[in-house]
């Protein structure tokens, strides 16, 4: 990182060196370039794409992370923006956004909802989780640049500083993932220049705090071809198709869905991890009294439940299973959980909420890989305290004998261990089920 810094400086140097000693070629070459200049911005003013890869390089040892590619296109009314990276746990990961503005002037994008139904969202920032201004974000840059706001350095077309920010947005919308978005400041934006089009763009950021995982000054460096399409039209989403075989499926998922719902029933979690040190078998117990999970964190002495109070609603308490508070348990608040209170109906599983097209059939199984509902289902299908955390499901399946769920699960992300996990539920006991604790 020394070194780039000291060959970063000299550059520095030779260029106001250069410059001060002999301004007037590189303003005479812009001056004489500026019709070519302005042809490439036309071309720029109405759609132009941007694909390539972005690299975090950090300050103190110069370490280089790709932080994913990028191909996005922007259009006087639109954004077709599609990004691929790696996650936390080394599973690739696919972005595919068509953004738009609301009437509200907010980024929105069109998908699926989990009943295969075609629904208008906003764009939510995963860093504040709020709704983002299309026009800071989607704007086309180029429509703000004239002829005369570049410089020629060493044959490429430096955009002018009071111009810099411009670009602010596009790279900031680059960085998201599930649970950041930075906040940069453009350091400088170069063009490659061939005849009366630019080639390519590459964007620098000022250094800022990665406060993600380790805490450390990094910067952005982008690259980026540039193309000129033309007139696009926005990618149409469109419903995924009924085959014979979902038949199957949603009879299945409503014939099981009875066979439980409102009862007393155990459903039991083998958990297969990855790196084989962190996999469990645990029991997820549900009565009218109450719901346990009987599956511990390694390196916590407590497991959780929910308890059924006068008023009809049940309620989030910890239950301490070793140490000197061994069997005490704590009542959770407004103050202290979000998930403090629940209906009965928000704590059971529900296979009827998600509609049958986005699954394949394969043999006697049913699988999902779609990252746009996978984790949502999962969310849907887990016991209650599965359904708590934070996992990424990167697949869901239902296996079938005799066209009957006998078994599910899915493959998960763990971000906070960094391993897969393919968990695989069960359902016994119904009707039979009792609470192994019991708390007032």
């Amino acid at each position: 990182m020394k070194k780039r810094k000291i060959i970063t400086l000299g550059l520095l140097m030779a260029t106001c060196f250069m410059q001060s000693c002999d301004s007037t070629p590189s303003s005479t070459v812009i001056q004489d370039q500026t019709e070519n200049i302005e042809k490439a911005l036309i071309k720029a003013r109405e759609t132009v794409n941007f694909n390539g890869n972005i690299t975090a390089i950090y300050v103190d040892d110069g370490d280089t992370y790709s932080e994913g590619e990028l191909d996005f296109s922007i259009t006087d009314s639109f954004m077709e923006w599609k990004k691929t990276f790696k996650d936390a746990s080394n599973n690739t990961v696919n972005y595919d956004y068509s953004f738009f503005k609301d009437n509200d002037n907010k980024m929105a994008y069109k998908k699926l909802n989990l009943r295969n139904e075609v629904q208008t969202y906003q764009f939510i920032n995963p860093k504040t989780d709020k709704t983002m201004d299309y026009d800071t974000y989607c704007a086309n840059p180029f429509k703000s640049i004239d002829a005369l706001d570049f410089e020629l350095i060493e044959e490429r077309l430096y955009l002018d500083e009071s111009k810099l920010s411009l670009f602010k947005g596009l790279v900031d919308l680059s960085s998201v993932t599930n649970y950041i978005l930075f906040d940069f400041e453009i350091s400088s934006v170069s063009f490659g220049f061939n005849g009366d089009k630019f080639t390519d763009v590459i964007i620098t950021t000022s250094p800022r705090e990665d406060y993600f995982i380790n805490p450390a000054d990094f910067f952005y460096d982008c690259s980026f071809n540039l193309i000129f399409p033309g007139e696009l039209t926005m990618t149409e989403i469109k419903t995924k198709t009924h085959r014979e075989e979902h038949t199957i499926l949603d009879n299945a998922l409503k014939e099981f869905n009875k066979a439980f719902e409102g009862k007393n029933y155990t459903i039991h979690a083998e958990d297969v991890e990855s790196g084989g040190e962190f996999g469990a078998s645990y029991d997820n117990y549900a009565t009218d009294k109450g719901f346990f999970s009987d599956f511990k964190v390694e390196m916590e002495n407590y497991k959780y439940g929910y308890a059924l109070k006068d008023d009809g609603k049940y309620y989030r308490y910890s239950y301490c299973v070793s140490g000197d508070k061994k069997g005490t348990y704590r009542f959770y608040t407004a103050e202290t959980s979000y998930r403090y209170c629940k209906e009965r109906k928000d704590l059971e599983p529900d296979f009827t909420s998600f509609a049958s097209e986005f699954f394949i059939k394969s043999n006697n199984s049913f699988v999902t890989t779609n990252s746009d509902v996978s984790t949502e289902i999962f969310k849907k299908i887990a016991p209650f305290n599965d359904s708590q955390y934070t996992f990424e499901a990167n697949k869901i399946f239902f296996n079938l004998e005799d066209n009957k769920i006998v078994s599910w699960g899915a493959v998960v992300s763990d971000i906070s261990s960094g391993y897969v996990d393919t968990i695989t539920y069960t359902l016994k006991d119904v009707g039979t089920t009792k609470l192994p604790v019991e708390v007032a």
